[in-house]
């Protein structure tokens, strides 16, 4: 297969998967996944089918057993291979995508592997082109089946001679994106200690960019993916008082499935003071790839929580494809009819759960909009790209998300949006008065 065969199929399921249901199941770039790893040239390329969808697959101890063991061989490249959800399946085939199954990963197709692992015969049906290069193991007999033999039964079959392990990449368990914390992690990490004295050695201030397939991670599991790097790194968590005590972490506000960012915080709490720079090296190491550490900077423990330090976020927009780029002028031309209040009001109904209903001002929301040249170019966006600067509130009765404000002044439909349009939220900053704000440091 071609390279622009690849980048269109590539393509293809990004965008099928921005309208889908949960789309971090297709992502392939959790914690401990291989996309992070590398070795040598060539490899050989293994696949672990299960035909389960991503949370019931994902909750197989023997999966992840084996998929730990087959990364750490330089001389192999392991991917998943689950069943995509009914929904998912269903536009592929409307998109005129002729085989359903790809790797999470790399998002190749079955032809590019060199060797299946399946659990059990019954799935040698979709395999019968690869009989020679198709690994059964018995799940049903759990008690005696070892990861460790599967991976010598591929070594021996392959003749590698290199089995060491690989010079660079974490060596840590694969951690599905979850909206809760993962059971394994308590075998990997310092256990939290909890803080009687009602204070502690340090406070952090992280930020992170989120770009790539891990703009697909919900705010739930985003939380979850910053806490457990925290913990893969051996930070000395602190946790707070009480039987159960939580770990003391606080996060700033959510951002819409889809949209890439470069402005996610999280105020992390430790036990012990640690070197900023050593923290940095370590946390890096387990983050999942698409994330990038943008600053980490020591606050004071009883420093104003994000929620308080931030109620303004600026974003930038443009078409992922500048021959379809909407009409940037006339949005920006709605926007300022709407911020001047000229004509009707633009009341958005918000409905809430128990029943509870607001009506949100978009005239209160929109401070500002420019049209302008993209100002992410060198992260993969083609330059001299025309967007929109918005800058929009946040908080209560306040929350409008900037694919509604595209809604609302161009009519395009949401599903257009998630796949045609770019959204990157640039910053947050407090509006401290009228036409005055200050970034959030």
């Amino acid at each position: 297969m071609s390279i622009a065969d690849a980048v269109a199929r590539r393509s293809l399921i990004e965008r099928v998967a921005a309208v889908s249901q949960r789309p971090s199941q297709y992502a392939g770039c959790e914690i401990g996944s291989s996309v992070k790893l590398k070795g040598p040239s060539p490899r050989k390329n293994i696949a672990l089918c299960w035909r389960e969808t991503y949370d019931r697959a994902m909750s197989d101890p023997m999966l992840i057993a084996i998929y730990g063991e087959l990364s750490g061989i330089a001389d192999f490249v392991v991917e998943r291979i689950f069943s995509s959800g009914d929904d998912f399946e269903a536009r592929l085939r409307l998109c005129g995508y002729p085989g359903r199954q790809f790797s999470l990963e790399t998002k190749r197709p079955l032809d590019e592997f060199d060797a299946f692992v399946v659990p059990g015969p019954e799935a040698l049906a979709e395999f019968k082109n690869f009989k020679n290069n198709v690994f059964i193991i018995d799940l049903k007999d759990r008690a005696t089946l070892e990861p460790l033999s599967v991976v010598s039964a591929l070594i021996q079959n392959f003749g590698v001679t290199q089995t060491g392990p690989r010079g660079s990449g974490p060596r840590c368990p694969l951690i599905p994106f979850r909206s809760h914390e993962d059971y394994r992690l308590a075998e990997h990490c310092l256990p939290p200690q909890k803080n009687h004295g009602g204070f502690g050695h340090q406070a952090l201030r992280l930020r992170l960019a989120r770009s790539g397939w891990s703009r697909f991670v919900s705010h739930l599991e985003q939380i979850q993916v910053i806490k457990s790097a925290a913990l893969l790194a051996r930070w000395p968590m602190a946790a707070s008082r009480g039987r159960h005590g939580r770990l003391r972490m606080s996060f700033g506000p959510a951002i819409s499935v889809g949209w890439e960012s470069q402005a996610e915080y999280a105020d992390i709490f430790l036990n012990e003071a640690m070197d900023i720079e050593a923290a940095l090296e370590r946390l890096r190491e387990f983050l999942p790839a698409g994330y990038e550490i943008v600053s980490l900077k020591r606050i004071p423990w009883h420093f104003p929580s994000l929620e308080e330090s931030a109620n303004v976020a600026e974003y930038w927009i443009e078409a992922r494809d500048d021959r379809a780029a909407p009409d940037w002028e006339r949005l920006l031309h709605w926007i300022e009819n709407v911020r001047e209040r000229r004509g009707s009001p633009v009341v958005v109904r918000k409905e809430k759960p128990g029943q509870k209903v607001d009506l949100i001002d978009a005239a209160d929301v929109l401070i500002s909009a420019s049209v302008g040249l993209s100002p992410l170019e060198g992260q993969g966006l083609v330059s001299k790209t025309l967007g929109l600067r918005l800058t929009m509130r946040y908080g209560p009765k306040k929350n409008l998300k900037p694919e509604k404000i595209l809604e609302l002044g161009l009519g395009l439909p949401m599903d257009s949006i998630a796949t045609d349009i770019r959204i990157c939220r640039r910053q947050l900053l407090l509006e401290t008065s009228p036409e005055r704000w200050r970034p959030l440091s």
